[in-house]
């Protein structure tokens, strides 16, 4: 497994969709340098996986953003 997949998942292991945890307590929890880990949140970020608190509170995931079904399908003329 690729170490860079590997520490995501350490992280997102720490992250809750309520609960806001901070970096630092996050880097406790996983074996890395505080700014490894701010560069996958980060990243994370960029790719709506999780969001920053706008007032310092820390990370949590993001919310799922579904699409509808009907996006996705297209309706096609029955062949006769």
């Amino acid at each position: 497994m690729r170490r860079g997949l590997l520490t995501r998942s350490k992280i997102l292991d720490n992250l809750d969709k309520e609960t806001w945890s901070k970096t630092s307590d996050i880097v406790g929890n996983v074996s890395v340098t505080s700014s490894t880990v701010l560069y996958h949140l980060r990243n994370m970020e960029r790719e709506e996986v999780v969001e920053r608190s706008p007032n310092g509170e820390g990370w949590r995931f993001a919310p799922i953003q579904q699409a509808e079904l009907t996006e996705y399908i297209t309706k096609k003329p029955r062949k006769k």
